[in-house]
């Protein structure tokens, strides 16, 4: 894949729903002075709605009233678009007032108990459910707690095939979101007759371009499940789709969340499609745009990021769960788990696949005390790689802060070929292909107190069953320190766990090799090594690596008491001070690996 399908094109066409839309606000009666608007299924839209006693009876009624710093109590219950909406499509419209929105209320004695009464907005699989838009109000905000989203579509059309955000479009303004649901929810980009189909992105939400301001968005025990961003039909090539949760040109904080079962499937084309279309970009969570994103105690599963289908040229996917261009990002204290990529199984060129879990592409970012385990990447005879982790840099005068993936375990991912060996973009000696854990294509990479376990590497490939250096800009340069590299057991003669291609670069310290069918690609086997620093400080066990539980059901990576990874670099200090449970490293004499034993008490 030598050009990522680039949907900036697409997305810079993005600003507002434009005059249309905002000329279909509806401003219902004179904004009342007080600051607090009640709604319930049993109230009713009148312009003298609102008070405890009087409630309105839906949300969007009760926003084209409120004034800016108001705040809405909604009562358990459904609401759903009325018969005359005060925005088109949508259930709720926020427009240029910072107000809070705050759901779970009893309609008759206005307790808060959501448990009891889930206030939902239902899109009825044929609306988007909110839309915020600022227009020359640099500090807007909404702010929401205990709201579920259900079942809304936002929809490309012929005057704008692209598609944002199914349950919430958030334009110029930023959110606070604390225990917000967004359930099956999409985004569907345009058919076209001609030229490209419509990209969708943010299947659930899309925060698009910063406040003047430069507010961050924050997102708090929010629950992402069963959204799915469809990216549009056309006869040049299929249109790109990023998943449940789109950034672009925005900072957003997410904390204590989980994206679960969420898809970015690529559009199919018609035609021969292209190298650069059908192309799908993280199935949870997607970002571009020079954004910055945060993703802390976060659980990202069984989420899926699917190319589209072409007569010839198969459309890519990359970042089962999560993926970032052009941008800065933090993992922090996360589970990325059972996450699927798959190239386009179109012939003769099926689409490239990479990053089963995480994929940052021209971007830098920071991995910390995360779990990468059994993520799963398919790659057409493109080729791909790092069906855990991959890092890659395309663009030769784009210089990036290093990599850093610290405290961190990638554990049984995987790798595969879909269709045939032979692939285009692998090269001769299948040597561009592979990272059953993790790849480091064209940039500089830190990895300290890593755990990389049981990876694999499908049929026919060789290249790095744990990790696998490589250039496409300019050279890959990695170093491995206090890491354990363990387990990896070859399936094709000739597999080597840890392999740094001619002209790229690794420095080892202090780590240790266990249970590999071979450890590294310093004789030469499979294919000629680049330059490879410090091998010698590296251990190779001739006992098991001494983890609790490995592979599957357990996956779990602490190591035992009697375990050989245990204070084996005496004397030194780990640069890493926590391990990947936040335990101090304080013994002075470090574990090897992402975790260090500290006994039950």
């Amino acid at each position: 894949m030598k050009n990522r399908p680039n949907a900036l094109g697409a997305l810079r066409k993005l600003l507002f729903l434009g005059a249309a839309l905002v000329g279909g606000l509806i401003l219902v009666g004179p904004a009342q002075s007080a600051t607090t608007l009640y709604v319930s299924p049993f109230g009713g839209d009148s312009a003298g709605c609102g008070p405890q006693n009087s409630p309105c009876r839906n949300i969007d009624y009760a926003a084209s009233k409120a004034l800016t710093d108001d705040t809405i109590i909604v009562a358990g219950g459904t609401y759903q678009i009325t018969n005359t909406p005060t925005c088109d499509r949508n259930v709720v419209c926020v427009f240029n007032k910072s107000i809070t929105i705050l759901g779970g209320y009893d309609p008759f004695t206005w307790n808060l108990d959501p448990v009891t009464n889930p206030t939902v907005i239902d899109g009825q699989s044929a609306y988007r459910g909110i839309f915020v838009l600022a227009v020359n109000s640099p500090n807007m905000r909404l702010t929401m707690s205990n709201v579920t989203i259900q079942d809304a579509v936002a929809g490309g059309t012929d005057a704008d095939p692209t598609a944002y955000g199914g349950a919430m479009r958030v334009d110029n303004a930023a959110v606070t979101l604390d225990s917000v649901n967004f359930l099956n929810n999409q985004t569907v980009g345009a058919n076209t007759s001609s030229g490209q189909g419509g990209s969708a992105a943010g299947g659930a939400l899309a925060v698009l371009s910063s406040p003047p301001s430069g507010a961050v968005s924050f997102l708090t025990n929010v629950l992402f499940q069963g959204n799915t961003s469809f990216a549009g039909l056309g006869p040049a090539a299929g249109g790109v789709a990023f998943g449940a949760l789109f950034v672009f040109g925005s900072t957003v904080d997410v904390q204590d969340s989980d994206f679960l079962k969420n898809r970015a499937i690529g559009g199919p084309s018609s035609g021969i499609g292209t190298v650069n279309g059908q192309s799908a970009l993280g199935g949870a969570v997607g970002a571009d745009g020079q954004s910055v994103v945060s993703l802390a105690r976060v659980k990202a599963k069984k989420n899926r990021a699917v190319g589209g289908a072409a007569t010839q040229h198969g459309g890519g996917a990359f970042g089962g769960a999560i993926y970032i261009e052009n941008s800065t990002v933090t993992i922090v204290d996360s589970l990325v788990m059972l996450n699927v990529v798959r190239g386009a199984t179109s012939t003769p060129e099926g689409g490239f696949g990479g990053g089963g879990g995480v994929m940052l592409f021209n971007s830098a970012g920071t991995i910390n005390r995360t779990r990468v385990i059994a993520n799963h990447v398919t790659g057409g005879v493109q080729g791909g790689g790092g069906g855990g982790v991959y890092l890659w840099r395309t663009i030769p005068e784009l210089t990036l802060p290093k990599i850093q993936v610290l405290n961190t375990v990638i554990a049984d991912n995987r790798f595969e070929l879909g269709d045939g060996v032979n692939a285009v973009g692998c090269g001769p000696e299948l040597k561009s292909c592979g990272g059953g854990g993790i790849q480091v294509q064209g940039l500089v990479a830190n990895l300290r107190q890593v755990t990389l376990s049981g990876n694999v590497l499908g049929p026919g490939l060789v290249a790095g069953q744990a990790m696998l250096v490589n250039q496409f800009a300019g050279p890959g340069i990695a170093t491995l320190q206090y890491s354990a590299v363990a387990d990896h057991v070859a399936a094709t003669p000739g597999a080597t766990a840890v392999v740094v291609t001619d002209g790229n670069f690794l420095t080892l310290k202090r780590g240790a090799f266990s249970g590999n069918t071979h450890d590294i690609n310093s004789d030469g086997i499979p294919v000629p090594p680049g330059t490879i620093t410090n091998l010698g400080s590296m251990l190779t066990l001739a006992v098991p690596a001494g983890f609790v539980s490995p592979g599957p059901p357990n996956y779990d990576y602490h190591i035992t008491a009697t375990s050989p990874l245990r204070d084996t670099p005496t004397g030194s200090t780990s640069p890493v001070p926590l391990d990947m449970d936040g335990q101090f490293r304080t013994d002075g004499m470090p574990d090897i690996g992402a975790d260090e034993y500290v006994p039950v008490p």
